[in-house]
């Protein structure tokens, strides 16, 4: 759709494309919906749906893991249905960017298909940063975190998101690495970029707004008429404690915890602290005063913090090993140092 001279990013090639968001369910003579697994029940998923899965909850994974390459394939293409964030592409252009030069294919192309049209205009934004940023630079590698996974972000890295969605929502942006499957999705993606470039809302309300989802999620709402302020709050924590201990038992294998100790891996540990503190904030850095919603994590048009209530960031890795005395968002933004040090080479190498 749009093109550029080579920037070095020449070998990988993502292209966009929507399902659709809408499932309309058939109804009979009586107006009551006939309800079938080629029928399903109608249910709204954008924009006003319940849910948005900005980032995944599953171990990312290395796609081409398993197939064999080589520097005469053509090109290496991979369809991603329901593809979320870009954790999966990541992972697997790293992992074939650790491959011997003849086995590594001429190109490769990912096509992401989601039903969420946020979620695309998302990874766009994330891949525009990974391809720009200086993995050498701890700055640049925290805003890379900061802006995937958490509800908050600096002054000064919101204006440098926010000069990125102007560059995206300008007509000159031209990119030949980004791909838009029609003019609808680009057209989709564009508004969603506008919306969140002039979106300001409170951080407070937003953290109410979040507090209120992950208590709705676990069915811990009250009912009552005129809610208790306190159990409110009781509610809350016990959410947070659940969604912590389910974590810490994804995050670490049999293994690991005989290893590390099963007492690391309980409340007065570190890295419990830290896992709790995520679900407690929505961020892994402490929130200031200064600080500004991170607007890609809102439900555009919308303006409501939709995130699942299960999401965290910790999940979309693999788990931890051998890292007893170390904060786990530091392990994983160098681990993610680490795939985008090997995208750009891979990149380059085209």
């Amino acid at each position: 759709m749009r093109s550029t001279p080579d920037d070095g990013w020449s070998l990988l090639q993502v292209d966009f494309s929507l399902t659709s968001f809408v499932m309309k369910p058939e109804y009979d003579s009586h107006g009551i919906p006939k309800l079938s697994l080629a029928n399903p029940q109608a249910q709204v998923l954008f924009p006003t749906g319940q849910y948005t899965y900005a980032f995944g909850n599953t171990p990312a994974v290395a796609l081409a893991e398993h197939f064999r390459t080589s520097r005469t394939d053509e090109s290496l293409e991979i369809l991603l249905l329901g593809s979320g964030d870009v954790r999966n592409l990541l992972f697997t252009v790293s992992e074939l960017g650790q491959r011997q030069g003849h086995t590594i294919p001429a190109r490769v192309s990912f096509h992401l298909n989601d039903h969420d049209p946020s979620i695309l205009a998302r990874d766009a934004i994330i891949l525009e940063v990974a391809r720009s940023i200086n993995p050498d630079s701890e700055l640049d590698m925290d805003f890379l975190w900061n802006l995937w996974y958490n509800l908050a972000l600096s002054s000064e890295e919101l204006k440098r998101l926010q000069a990125i969605l102007e560059n995206l929502s300008s007509t000159k942006y031209v990119s030949n690495v980004l791909k838009f499957g029609s003019q609808e999705v680009f057209t989709e993606c564009l508004q969603i970029w506008r919306d969140w470039l002039r979106l300001g809302l409170n951080i407070d309300d937003v953290s109410t707004q979040r507090q209120s989802l992950i208590v709705f999620g676990l069915n811990l709402t009250q009912h009552e008429s005129q809610p208790d302020t306190k159990q409110e709050n009781i509610n809350f924590l016990t959410a947070v404690s659940s969604l912590t201990n389910t974590t810490m038992k994804q995050l670490f294998s049999p293994f690991d915890e005989q290893k590390l100790s099963r007492k690391c891996l309980q409340q007065p540990s570190p890295l419990y602290q830290e896992v709790y503190s995520y679900f407690l904030s929505g961020c892994t850095s402490e929130i200031q005063t200064s600080s500004k919603v991170n607007p890609t994590l809102i439900r555009p048009f919308e303006h409501k913090w939709k995130v699942h209530y299960g999401s965290c960031p910790f999940s979309g890795f693999i788990p931890i090993d051998r890292y007893k005395n170390s904060l786990i968002s530091r392990i994983f933004t160098h681990i993610l140092c680490n795939f985008v040090v090997a995208v750009k080479q891979k990149a380059g190498s085209g």
